[in-house]
C-alpha cells in the first residue's frame, strides 16, 4: 500500500522549515507527505533531502507552467556514492 498524507503549514512558515518537517514526518510514518506551498504542490517522500526538496520547490515556483509540482526522490540503494 502506498499512502499519502496531506498536511498544512501555518502562514509565515518558510519553505526550508516546511520541507524539513514534512520529510521528518514522512520518515517517521513511512508515507509520502503532500502539502501546498505558495501554489506549488510539494511531495515529501521518506529518505529525501529536505534541502533538495526546497530547491525543487524554488524551481517549480519559477516555472511558467500552470501546474507546479516539486517532488524529490530518495537515493537509489543500488547507486554507489562517488
Amino acid at each position: 500500500m502506498r499512502a499519502h498524507l496531506k498536511i498544512e503549514f501555518l502562514a509565515g512558515t518558510d519553505i526550508d522549515s516546511a520541507c524539513c518537517e514534512a520529510v521528518r514526518i514522512a520518515n517517521m510514518l513511512r508515507v509520502t507527505i503532500d502539502f501546498d506551498f505558495n501554489g506549488v504542490k510539494v511531495m515529501a517522500k521518506p529518505d529525501v533531502c529536505p534541502k533538495e526538496l526546497a530547491e525543487l520547490w524554488a524551481v517549480a515556483m519559477g516555472a511558467k507552467t500552470q501546474i507546479k509540482i516539486a517532488c524529490a526522490h530518495p537515493p537509489s540503494p543500488n547507486r554507489s556514492n562517488p
